[in-house]
């Protein structure tokens, strides 16, 4: 059943390679130079730079899809209300969970050290992928064997990038909009094939998270992390993590150095809007081509158009229209065909969330 989905999603792969998006060419690396990227505005009104009109974007990136993740990861992040990114390498992930356990159960009995083998757990399934997609967690392409791509041929570096989008799709029915290189490369041809059928990528390491420092203890460790993601905030942009083990695994964090950091950078979600990379590829495309124009409607009344400047449903999403009212208002509305539009009151500001479509919006307050 898996081996025919796989099939028909190469195809599908193929027919998205070879139909380039009109997208394709448009992404940029996530630095924090994206923060000066215009966006449309027609006083009194502006499409917020990142959504909630926030200052700065930051994703989580979480590679190779280990047990740490599924097990420590993912309750945390849903405890804070955030979302991650999971780069997974779709070669190696079990069908389901009595298969994994089966696979850690041998290599339980192949260890000869007990308290090595004690400390095997499961890796995530497919079956636990799915469940963390269907909660709102990305699940990026990380390749299909985490190959050093540097040493490889084209054709072969295509075949991992292609394959391990495939295997996101038929295994999991989720379309890869983030490519997370093994090892961080990309190989010859590797980044624009990446280009053409994905939003987004890391190059290098993006904020790096491994190891505490020699002789540094969690709280000084949590200082350092955060001190990055408040100086991100201060400058505006948008930055990616590479995040691997917590407890168990390669380059660990430490289980309560990390714990404490997500607590700390989700207490910054009034200036730094932490989501999947996918999910802030697509606001950022989206947002950087629509277009918005504003028209009096009254005293205290606006009717807005916000529309798409690239015609592909993928950029649909909803983005933040900014609505700068001169007073403190008391209550605001607004609709568009009669619907009634997210809206909320930020001092002078009215922050509005809305798809680009072709019918205006009314927007009043008092």
């Amino acid at each position: 059943m898996i081996a025919a989905r796989l099939a028909a999603a190469v195809l599908a792969m193929a027919a998205l390679a070879a139909a380039e998006p009109v997208w394709a060419g448009r992404q940029y690396q996530a630095l924090p130079a994206a923060a000066g990227a215009s966006v449309a505005a027609s006083a009194p009104a502006r499409l917020a730079r990142w959504q909630g009109d926030r200052a700065a974007a930051f994703s989580f990136i979480f590679d190779d899809g280990l047990a740490d993740h599924t097990a420590i990861v993912l309750p945390l992040l849903e405890a804070h209300r955030l979302r991650g990114t999971f780069a997974l390498v779709t070669g190696r992930i079990p069908a389901t969970a009595a298969e994994a356990a089966a696979q850690a159960d041998k290599a339980r009995q192949a260890e000869k050290d007990p308290a090595k083998a004690a400390a095997i757990r499961p890796r995530p399934s497919w079956e636990d992928w799915r469940a963390a997609a269907g909660r709102g967690h990305e699940l990026a392409n990380h390749s299909v064997s985490h190959p050093g791509l540097a040493k490889m041929t084209p054709e072969q570096v295509a075949a991992e990038i292609d394959g391990g989008a495939a295997g996101l799709l038929a295994a999991a029915g989720v379309r890869a909009l983030t490519f997370v290189g093994p090892g961080n490369q990309y190989g010859p041809g590797g980044l624009e094939r990446v280009r053409a059928t994905h939003l987004c990528w890391r190059i290098g390491g993006g904020l790096g998270y491994g190891r505490p420092q020699a002789g540094e203890d969690p709280p000084a460790t949590v200082a350092r992390w955060t001190a990055r993601l408040e100086s991100l905030a201060a400058k505006g942009g948008w930055q990616l993590s590479m995040v691997h083990a917590i407890i168990d695994g390669y380059d660990p964090t430490g289980e309560e150095a990390f714990r404490l950091h997500v607590a700390q950078a989700a207490a910054l979600g009034d200036r730094l809007w932490i989501a999947p990379a996918g999910e802030v590829a697509r606001y950022d495309l989206a947002v950087r081509h629509a277009r918005l124009a504003a028209e009096p409607a009254g005293e205290r009344a606006l009717r807005l158009r916000l529309e798409a400047g690239l015609d592909d449903a993928l950029l649909l999403v909803p983005l933040t229209v900014v609505v700068e009212t001169g007073i403190a208002p008391a209550a605001a509305s607004a609709r568009r065909g009669g619907a009634e539009l997210p809206c909320r009151i930020a001092g002078t500001r009215l922050l509005i969330d809305a798809t680009p479509a072709a019918e205006a919006m009314e927007v009043a307050w008092r």
